[in-house]
């Protein structure tokens, strides 16, 4: 029988003089443990497209000009062909450097990542413009189980200003609907908020939290990010540490290149190959690229890294506002 400390005692235990670095040491060595038994990412990130129906003043893709373009169906496949030999159950992320909603076939690739035994949880993040009810039927049954709504505005002047076009409403109507649907199926799908914040002010975090109480499951708000130096924004990357983004996932762009980790889908400074010619599995475990950054990343080296030194993702977290 497991026991557990009441997180009180864990609290308190955290704070004795010279417990903490062996609490850490502990927890890198576990988690050294499962990371280096793993044949595959806990995550493979898969960019439908790097199209757009906004223009949001916190997205890299307004400034790096890249030519437009979809995921083909066939590579998709041959990647899902991938997770699945690798046996390793995997979380499914459907999006990177654009809107997934734009992909004609996405209700498709959903069931398609569905059908693979091994693959967990199937999600994406979206605008929810093109998230129309029939759509969020279409997706919950095909077994989508994570959507990730992006709502950094409770107004229609500010949502106009942070994001370039006078959707507010559509996209409340379109939230709203897609919890409806998902309550009357049972809620398969956990729906999240995932609010950027421009400022230290969460004040519309905590609005929108009450506003949305009952019907999403998270609320959740996030510094704004520079996307690997992509754009210039007050907090700039001062990385000391190790990224915990390359033990975590494999980030695949529309087009099969495969990048360092989702922070660069949209400069793509670091080219590790191709999805339709790499085996996904080995790739994770063996490619010289990945292993020569993650070891550079150990010893704390940006030297020759620039976009790793220039990233503030070491600032980027997630604040999960309680009931």
């Amino acid at each position: 029988m497991a026991f557990h400390i009441p997180v009180t005692v864990r609290d308190q235990l955290k704070r004795v003089p010279g417990l903490r670095p062996l609490v850490v040491f502990f927890r890198r060595a576990r988690d050294h443990r499962a990371f280096a038994a793993r044949r595959l990412s806990p995550m493979v990130a898969i960019d439908l497209t790097n199209a757009c129906n906004l223009a949001c003043a916190k997205c890299a893709r307004v400034s790096v000009k890249r030519p437009r373009g979809f995921l083909d169906a066939a590579l998709f496949s041959k990647i899902l062909e991938d997770i699945r030999e690798s046996g390793e159950t995997t979380e499914i992320a459907l999006g990177g450097a654009g809107e997934p909603t734009l992909h004609s076939q996405l209700v498709d690739f959903v069931k398609m990542a569905r059908a693979v035994p091994n693959v967990g949880v199937i999600g994406f993040a979206s605008n929810m413009v093109k998230m129309t009810p029939d759509l969020s039927e279409r997706l919950l049954a095909a077994g989508l189980t994570r959507l990730k709504a992006s709502l950094d505005a409770d107004d229609p002047e500010t949502y106009r200003r942070l994001y370039g076009g006078d959707a507010y409403a559509t996209v409340v109507e379109h939230l709203s609907s897609f919890c409806e649907i998902n309550k009357r199926m049972g809620e398969p799908c956990t729906i999240t908020i995932k609010v950027t914040l421009y400022t230290d002010d969460c004040a519309v975090a905590e609005r929108l939290k009450k506003a949305w109480a009952g019907r999403v499951q998270n609320v959740r708000a996030s510094v704004l990010h520079n996307w690997a130096g992509s754009i210039d924004v007050e907090r700039r990357g001062t990385r000391t540490t190790a990224c915990k983004v390359l033990r975590h996932q494999i980030q695949i762009c529309w087009d099969g290149q495969i990048t360092l980790c989702c922070f660069d889908s949209y400069g793509r400074e670091f080219n590790m190959g191709n999805a339709a010619d790499v085996n996904l599995v080995d790739y994770w475990r063996r490619d010289p690229g990945l292993l020569r950054v993650r070891r550079l990343h150990k010893a704390g080296d940006f030297s020759t890294l620039p976009v790793c030194a220039a990233c503030n993702e070491d600032e980027y977290y997630d604040v999960h506002l309680e009931d």
